[in-house]
């Protein structure tokens, strides 16, 4: 495969009600996904050609290129719209308010989830073998 035939690098941008692709080198709109009928504020990562939209509902999966939803999968317990992400060996982990759920990244099955009582309401950061995330920023 030449560098011509390799797909565009996208950028996604989160809006009320829509998710948007760009053409980082061109500007053009690769794809729009509208978010149902909800005022939706959420946190994106994108893996593995996947776009993870976690909202404190919800995670919503689409693919990278094609903007296609793949899965969706209610979050349990009391996360909020921007948890601390990680994704490590097929699974898209989440942190927030002394929780932390474990999902797999190929179908959004609930692998585990664990409310941590007694432990504090702030979780902070999360790490895993050449991935972590700190108060601050996610590397």
């Amino acid at each position: 495969m030449t560098s011509s035939d390799q797909p565009a690098p996208l950028v996604v941008l989160s809006f009320k009600k829509h998710l948007v692709a760009m053409n980082v080198s061109t500007g053009e709109r690769a794809w729009t996904h509208a978010l149902e009928d909800k005022n939706t504020y959420g946190a994106l990562r994108v893996e593995h050609g996947h776009v993870f939209f976690i909202t404190a509902q919800e995670i919503l999966c689409l693919n990278y290129l094609t903007g296609k939803r793949l899965w969706t999968s209610e979050l349990p317990g009391a996360f909020s719209s921007s948890p601390r992400i990680i994704t490590y060996n097929n699974c898209l982990v989440l942190l927030n308010i002394g929780e932390a759920a474990c999902f797999a990244m190929n179908d959004g099955a609930l692998r585990w989830h664990d409310k941590f009582r007694g432990m504090g309401i702030h979780g902070g950061a999360m790490a895993a073998p050449g991935v972590w995330t700190d108060i601050d920023r996610i590397v």
